[in-house]
């Protein structure tokens, strides 16, 4: 994507002030070129640093302000595709070691941060295409640990932090027709008030299964209704390595696993929820969901089997249809490695900040360029036979002619000239796909490399 594609994302910020848009623009194009520099890397140790300081501790500037373009362009982007996947999911941003105002405490950790919860769109198909955030916020845990409480407490209170899943769907809603939007949860938003609230809506979703939950009218669960149903289809899904967490209760939910192709058995039921019994009474007492059961065929020995079980409203009709719901589901693997494209890509948690307002603006700064970085990735396999042009400056393109250990034809594709990119950034053909860092790293040397030509040019 070219820088000014890039800007585009922040341009009609409204910022209260044309000044701050213009040193927000000034910021941005700084700290893109190369996403993980530190700030005083990226922009000297002069004025330019002063003033970002300045900027992102102002108190005119909020992130909602920064991200708003951003959501606006992510918008356009769908309403173009018609129906998209819309990711949801939350990460925890740590800082160790030093105090910084504003910080909260983090679960499981002696760590101190902010928490952050984020809609990303994906694009419905095999490539996944991430097409940006549509909606955003984030939170900080102050004060001692909230006493225990039982869970008609839990779901009596209006202040619990699992609000911000009907809030992210309603912010979601506001800029695409809900009609065309899936929305695709983990685990975590296995709650009987948000599937309600959704169905009752006429919302779309596709939410992973945490309780065995009870079948309205009879003593049986859902997995009793599940067992006699036939497997309907088979597919192949390659699973990535995971370690598993530290965390004794984590890793009961997420155990590690080796890197495999695993063979799926996929079956449906239509089925009718009971009401939980710690549930506030204002909710409907039965609630009729579609229910899509995914498990691992012959898994490997000594490892548990894959198995998702999906509560969703699409239809399950057809093997097709399952198929849909599965691929949906499978979306939600961009939205971890957006976390990770921030994380990593953008090394967020090593920003030297000192307050909780700035650390948050610095955040919506970058939201859009880990996009940016995240879709690099996908480029080759999305538009991998669209000329090269369409995405790099005739410039960049024969720098890369010129730099590249692989002749590139005269006119070249996204597919070939963002190979050369990932060669660049130390990719090696023979490990298969490039990810995104080496892309990314490649991508920080063209852009180098341009800045000297051109500055060579204006002589």
């Amino acid at each position: 994507m070219k820088k000014r594609a890039l800007l585009g994302e922040y341009a009609s910020a409204d910022l209260g002030d044309d000044r701050l848009r213009a040193r927000m623009l000034q910021l941005v194009e700084s700290v893109s070129d190369d996403p993980r520099a530190s700030l005083p890397g990226a922009l000297g140790d002069g004025a330019a640093l002063e003033g970002a300081y300045r900027f992102l501790g102002n108190a005119s500037v909020s992130p909602d302000a920064i991200l708003a373009p951003h959501q606006e362009e992510t918008a356009r982007r769908c309403r173009e595709l018609g129906d998209v996947v819309v990711a949801h999911d939350t990460t925890d941003f740590a800082f160790p070691g030093e105090k910084r105002r504003g910080l909260g405490r983090l679960r499981g950790t002696k760590e101190r941060g902010f928490l952050s919860h984020v809609a990303l769109a994906v694009s419905w198909d095999e490539s996944r295409d991430p097409l940006g955030i549509l909606a955003h916020e984030w939170w900080a845990r102050h004060g001692r640990k909230k006493v225990k409480k039982t869970p008609r407490q839990q779901q009596m209170d209006p202040s619990r932090e699992s609000q911000r899943w009907h809030r992210s769907v309603e912010n979601v809603c506001r800029l695409v027709d809900a009609r065309h939007v899936i929305h695709v949860m983990d685990r975590e938003a296995d709650a009987y008030d948000l599937m309600a609230a959704m169905v009752s809506r006429g919302e779309r979703f596709v939410i992973r299964a945490t309780f065995d939950r009870c079948v309205a009218g009879t003593d049986e669960r859902m997995s009793d209704s599940l067992a006699p149903r036939p497997v309907v289809v088979t597919r192949e899904v390659p699973l990535s390595a995971r370690k598993g967490s530290p965390l004794p209760k984590q890793r009961k939910i997420q155990p590690p696993r080796t890197a495999r192709v695993a063979r799926l058995g996929i079956k449906a039921a239509a089925i009718v929820l009971d009401r939980p019994k710690h549930a506030p009474p204002d909710l409907p007492r039965s609630l009729a969901v579609n229910l899509v059961a995914v498990e691992e065929i012959d898994p490997p020995t000594g490892e548990p089997p894959v198995r998702w079980w999906l509560f969703t409203t699409e239809p399950i009709e057809t093997p097709a249809d399952l198929e849909r719901v599965v691929d949906a589901y499978r979306c939600r693997w961009r939205i971890e490695e957006y976390f990770k494209a921030l994380k990593t890509g953008c090394a967020i948690e090593k920003r030297q900040l000192e307050t909780l307002s700035s650390l948050t603006n610095l955040l919506a700064i970058y939201m859009p360029i880990a996009w940016r970085v995240l879709r690099h990735r996908t480029l080759a396999h999305v538009r991998g036979d669209e000329p090269a042009s369409s995405v790099l400056s005739a410039l960049q393109i024969r720098l890369l002619r010129h730099k590249s250990r692989t002749t590139l034809p005269r006119r070249p594709t996204v597919k070939e000239a963002l190979a050369a990119v990932a060669a660049m950034g130390g990719h090696l053909k023979r490990n298969g796909r490039p990810g995104w860092i080496t892309l990314s790293r490649g991508y920080e040397r063209l852009l180098a490399m341009e800045e000297g030509a051109l500055l060579v040019l204006e002589k």
